[in-house]
């Protein structure tokens, strides 16, 4: 061991005091502090801009007024026709009237629910809105006549009593929707939200559902905000929609979308859980309400340093044997009385301390970067699944492990470098394929995973293996460009990733020494 220490030593020395690493760093530093730059720029430029609601509310009061006025028309038209002897125009301005109707009195009720939203406590410039959208999406679905034909009094009249009954119904949501948001804490909001499910007459798992649900929160009520109980209660609606229709998939009954689909909702599922029951959610709240993502700009701080890193470790490797070769100086370590392995195993030392070193150095100025520029804040805990379970982990200390594993990955060309360093002696050969290799696999793997849904030949391709890896930490890999914006999965599972990088980094690092080795290498 002392042996490889001293060699260990002297690669070291070799490799400090080359100009290409201090250039790396410089380089690094610039493009990291560039980038976190852009992003400063682009946050300023275009900065969220969420408009009053209730400016909202008055563009559905004129577009109710519009269809009101349509309405009377085609209403007035209707009651100068004979509905027997003028059928076809009958209908078709019945039609007409149901439409205009229909629209009118969903503008209202979309009014209605804007002037709701702005007298509430929640009004804001950043808000998830998900209340809001749901109840949207309630008015369109109820304020709506199912049946196309109308061509007598009857069916018009029977039309009209549909929409009233639906305005009147939803009417009485809203009532209870702004009673709900109109607090002054999360914890009234929450004792609200109670009060109107022991009303609502829901009974069964829904309820229960709730219920429980409701008790997770009591625990951090009054530490959440006001301004997080939208997204919070919209996790909790999720969960139990997730849950119910999870019940649905496992009694049998049909669930839209298929297996993978339930699949992906479990997970998701156990996700929320977790985010409920820990009060993680609160720190996922705050965030979703801040213009700032600091998670996204850390990634992308991290990922542009750790380019820099593959490409000079990658170089690195290409030429510790072949470079060394060429100029001669290796005859003076083969000749000495040192086993070759040893003077390999310090090589591979050099590289892996020269590794950590950048990829630590390109985490410490991302994060330098990012909090001084953006606040160091909204990076609580990621919540991520994992064999079989949710687990959580602080962001700072995923995100360290995530850059690790990106180690790997590089670790794994490096490998490839070096053993064509060894085999070809040539260092434009050892550099050049495993830069190819690892730039053109990201490539290749985009064009084959959005050629079509899960293509199991993406299996073979080493990138794919090595993001595979990240299902660990939850924080996406480098090498991720299957994600979860495109709805695309891996091939395969975490356990085939991991047996097959450990596979093929072994292979690699056993044919560069065995190359190495050889006695005719001089």
């Amino acid at each position: 061991m002392r042996k490889v220490f001293l060699l260990y030593q002297n690669e070291m020395g070799k490799t400090v005091r080359k100009v290409s690493i201090l250039v790396a760093m410089i380089l690094m530093f610039v493009f990291i502090g560039g980038c976190a730059m852009t992003f400063k720029g682009i946050e300023t430029v275009s900065y969220p801009f969420r408009e009053d609601y209730g400016i909202i509310a008055e563009r559905y009061k004129e577009d109710a007024e519009r269809s009101a006025s349509e309405a009377l028309k085609s209403r007035a038209t209707l009651d100068t026709l004979d509905p027997a002897a003028d059928k076809a125009a009958y209908a078709d301005y019945a039609y007409r009237y149901v439409c205009n109707l229909e629209d009118q009195k969903r503008c209202e009720l979309m009014q209605s629910l804007y002037e709701a939203a702005a007298r509430s406590a929640v009004r804001r410039n950043f808000t998830y809105e998900s209340v809001f959208e749901k109840m949207s999406d309630r008015i369109n679905e109820v304020v709506r006549f199912d049946n196309d034909t109308v061509d007598s009094p009857e069916t018009l009249a029977a039309a009209e009593q549909q929409l009233e009954a639906g305005a009147e119904l939803l009417a009485g949501e809203i009532g209870q929707l702004e009673y709900t948001l109109k607090v002054s804490s999360f914890r009234e909001m929450l004792d609200r939200r109670k009060e109107l499910l022991e009303i609502s007459g829901l009974s069964g798992d829904e309820c229960e559902l709730y219920k429980e649900v409701y008790g997770w929160m009591d625990a951090y009520a009054d530490k959440a905000d006001i301004s997080c109980a939208d997204y919070i209660l919209a996790q909790a609606d999720n969960y139990v929609s997730n849950k119910l229709t999870l019940k649905r998939e496992a009694e049998g009954l049909p669930v839209q979308y298929g297996r993978f689909y339930c699949e992906k909702l479990a997970r998701d599922t156990a996700l929320l859980e977790y985010a409920l029951r820990r009060g993680t959610v609160v720190d996922d709240a705050k965030r979703s309400l801040s213009p700032v993502r600091n998670r996204e700009i850390m990634n992308q701080l991290c990922n542009t340093g750790t380019f820099i890193v593959a490409a000079v470790i990658i170089m690195l490797a290409g030429s510790a044997i072949s470079a060394e070769m060429n100029n001669g100086s290796i005859k003076s370590l083969i000749i000495a009385p040192v086993r070759r392995g040893k003077i390999f195993a310090a090589k591979v030392l050099m590289l892996l301390t020269v590794q950590t070193a950048m990829l630590l150095f390109d985490y410490i100025v991302s994060l330098l970067f990012c909090g001084m520029l953006f606040g160091f804040r909204n990076f609580g805990t990621v919540v991520y699944y994992a064999f079989g379970a949710a687990h959580g982990m602080p962001y700072l200390v995923a995100g360290l492990l995530s850059l690790l594993l990106d180690g790997l990955a590089i670790g794994l060309f490096a490998a490839l470098a070096l053993a064509l360093s060894a085999l070809t002696h040539n260092t434009a050969v050892s550099v050049t394929l495993p830069l190819l290799g690892f730039f053109g696999g990201l490539l290749a793997e985009l064009i084959m995973m959005l050629g079509g849904g899960r293509p199991y030949v993406a299996a073979l391709l080493p990138v794919h293996n090595l993001a595979n890896l990240h299902f660990v930490n939850g924080v996406p890999s480098i090498f991720r460009v299957f994600n979860e914006e495109l709805d695309l999965q891996a091939a395969v599972g975490p356990l085939f990733s991991w047996i097959y990088v450990a596979l093929l980094l072994t292979g690699l690092v056993w044919c560069a020494r065995d190359a190495f080795c050889r006695k005719d290498i001089t």
